[in-house]
């Protein structure tokens, strides 16, 4: 038997040891790691820690705003990252191919033979998928889909205008959410999981909510993946990532039996694709784990920026008078609000859009890039900065949408910073105006851009202009509104008074705004 003296002995070693390698590998960090001359919290010079914790907290973009605007344009985020806010580091880090997507993105697969275009650190690979997969996103393909989106937007307007009625309030967070995902799903899957008449898959948002959170956590501490620390923090949710686990696959099931182009859905627009290069397609479970990530992308993302944009203009009374009369008086019916010409010339609308992206990004956060320790010969320059191999770096989106250098009085809604001052225009406001639009990205830029923009920016002018034509709205005057009774800050998600709160979990998550409508009677 080991006497009691041995047993203390050895917790005695095995406790000097620990503190042997703590004070070695953080004195590393703190003393001698190449990035040790960058700014930031000290806790993030020797922890990944830092950015988990935040992510958990979903303020992970108010973080890293906040630290810009105490360390400046670079901050140190972690033990090997590097954070910018500048468009010469956007451009040279998301252009430059010598950089890879962070290994971190292994955490968003589910089968770790089979990425998606999301995750694919393979550029050869990415370059194939995205290929394929613009083709099932092209102008023809959209327009083969706008009757089916249409309909779905039909019962989203028919339901706010029965809400009216009564003079219900309505959550549209929730309202947006559930259209989102109708048409995500139909476009995705070919079948619409029907969220907004029935109340039978509704569970399965929490269930996407569920899958997205628990991966921006670990994208942040890859190593929180494999010590089993979400068993933890975030057991709670794996019930729910369950149920929706088996209900996609059973989505699955029923589209695969329906033969390969029996909808006009996503995948049978790019089953029969190939890549002009190399001559491949994808496979069937290639497709639906692209159809997967384009339910949860595109239904979160849309619903997030029309809600913000009912929020913005139900705050800023001024910006919605000007917006409902570009409607108004551009359309004689609402039968006429379709995609073309005559949508797209409402340049107010497009400014609407554009400073809500801005303001409240639906994907708020920092997309990493990695310079890794193999794979690529030659310098990485960043903004002026010789970056150290293994190092990974990345723009905040969020930060850099209210970057005082870009945006002048960042924290108000203003849409006409986006809109040309006709022909009197000086250069000096034309060349400020260009400056803004460079460090506008709510999609990215470079190969890795959203593949999805083209639907995104087809769905949210229709949504609004149908819901101004059919449809006025205000704010209920009992509402506790964020922009006069709350308090803003890092437990929340925004930092400006009259700010849409937004939290990042990789794809923003929100609440409300809570309006009420009233009909207008136009045909």
């Amino acid at each position: 038997m080991i006497s009691g003296e041995l047993l203390r002995l050895a917790a005695y070693y095995v406790f000097l040891a620990f503190i042997l390698r703590f004070l070695v590998l953080y004195g590393y960090r703190v003393l001698l790691h190449p990035l040790r001359k960058y700014p930031g919290p000290f806790i993030a010079s020797i922890t990944d820690w830092y950015g988990a914790y935040y992510a958990l907290r979903k303020s992970l973009h108010i973080v890293t705003y906040e630290d810009h605007q105490k360390y400046g344009n670079v901050i140190r985020q972690g033990p090997n990252k590097l954070v910018f806010n500048t468009v010469s580091a956007m451009r040279d880090i998301y252009r430059d191919d010598k950089l890879f997507k962070a290994r971190s993105y292994v955490a968003t697969q589910d089968d770790p033979k089979i990425p998606s275009i999301l995750s694919a650190i393979d550029k050869q690979l990415h370059r194939r998928k995205k290929k394929i997969v613009g083709n099932g996103l092209s102008e023809k393909h959209l327009r083969q889909f706008e009757p089916t989106m249409m309909s779905h937007i039909d019962i989203f307007i028919n339901q706010l205008l029965e809400a009216s009625k009564s003079g219900e309030v309505v959550d549209m967070t929730i309202k947006s959410k559930y259209l989102g995902l109708d048409i995500s799903s139909q476009f995705g899957f070919g079948i619409s999981l029907d969220m907004q008449t029935n109340s039978k898959n509704r569970f399965l948002d929490a269930g996407m909510r569920a899958a997205v959170y628990r991966t921006y956590v670990y994208m942040q501490y890859l190593s929180a993946k494999y010590l089993g620390v979400d068993l933890l923090l975030i057991r709670p949710l794996y019930a729910i990532r369950k149920q929706y686990r088996e209900a996609l696959h059973s989505l699955v099931s029923r589209r695969l039996e329906m033969g390969k182009h029996a909808k006009d859905d996503l995948f049978s627009f790019v089953i029969d694709e190939k890549d002009p290069e190399t001559g491949a397609g994808m496979t069937e479970m290639e497709l639906f784990v692209e159809s997967e990530i384009y339910l949860i992308a595109g239904g979160q993302t849309t619903s997030s920026a029309i809600a913000a944009l009912l929020f913005y203009l139900s705050r800023y009374p001024e910006c919605y008078k000007r917006l409902v009369n570009e409607i108004r008086s551009t359309f004689s019916n609402g039968s006429e609000i379709v995609s073309g010409t005559t949508l797209s010339g409402c340049k107010y609308l497009r400014a609407c859009i554009d400073e809500t992206l801005r303001m409240s990004p639906p994907v708020p956060g920092t997309m990493w890039r990695e310079y890794p320790e193999v794979l690529t010969e030659g310098e990485v320059v960043i903004d002026g900065h010789v970056i150290p191999r293994g190092t990974l770096v990345g723009v905040n989106t969020y930060a850099l949408h209210h970057n005082e250098s870009y945006f002048s009085k960042p924290f108000e809604f203003i849409p006409e910073r986006w809109l040309a001052n006709d022909e009197k225009e000086t250069n000096q406001a034309e060349a400020e105006r260009k400056h803004s639009h460079d460090a506008f990205v709510p999609f990215s830029i470079g190969t890795r851009s959203c593949a999805g923009k083209g639907l995104a920016n087809m769905q949210i002018p229709l949504v609004i202009a149908k819901t101004l034509w059919y449809l006025d709205f205000e704010r209920p005057a009992q509402d506790a509104v964020q922009s006069e009774e709350t308090i803003v800050g890092r437990s929340r998600g925004c930092v400006g008074k009259n700010e849409y709160e937004i939290y990042d979990q990789l794809i923003a998550t929100h609440h409300g705004p809570n309006l009420r409508f009233k009909a207008t009677g136009n045909p």
